[in-house]
């Protein structure tokens, strides 16, 4: 059986109904008749998806001026706590050449913001960030994930994680 991806679906007092940003995912997965076991997830919760962004911008703005250039955005440093947590893929690429990783590694530089890469020699070590969006990321997981940057992010602006929450708190 192939792998599925999670979807949303609403309960209406008879049927499970995809939800309409999960319609298109379903339509492209499941087939009409087909009996599929469905289990139940508890959701993580928005409260807490928006106490963690909010903790993470706190600190964002309370970085040391050294590290401002490293971290130009939030998301930026979020997604390096994120790989450094290890909440994050991993992929080595083993080349022909130095000259050959160092491209692709000067390549990776300019991409996306959620990616990490370290050139040893002729290979290249790229990590991405897990989503956290909900569907990507559920509750333990996020939890685990919100717990261990939280404690990064405080020792990175020298503060304990209580003082970071109760700072965000006051700024919110």
């Amino acid at each position: 059986m192939k792998n599925l991806q999670p979807a949303v679906f609403t309960w209406d007092g008879e049927v499970m109904r995809p939800t309409p940003v999960s319609l298109p995912l379903c339509m492209r997965q499941f087939v009409r008749g087909e009996s599929y076991l469905l289990t139940a997830e508890e959701q993580r919760s928005a409260a807490s998806h928006r106490e963690f962004m909010a903790l993470v911008h706190e600190a964002w703005t309370n970085l040391p001026e050294r590290l401002e250039a490293t971290f130009p955005t939030p998301d930026k440093l979020r997604y390096w706590c994120l790989i450094a947590e290890g909440f994050a893929h991993e992929k080595t690429i083993l080349l022909q050449t130095r000259g050959d990783a160092q491209r692709v590694y000067e390549y990776l530089l300019e991409g996306p913001e959620n990616t990490h890469a370290e050139i040893n020699g002729n290979v290249v070590k790229v990590w991405t960030a897990k989503s956290q969006r909900y569907a990507a990321m559920h509750k333990q997981e996020f939890e685990s994930a919100k717990e261990a940057v939280l404690e990064r992010l405080a020792e990175l602006i020298g503060v304990h994680p209580r003082e970071l929450s109760k700072n965000a708190g006051r700024a919110a």
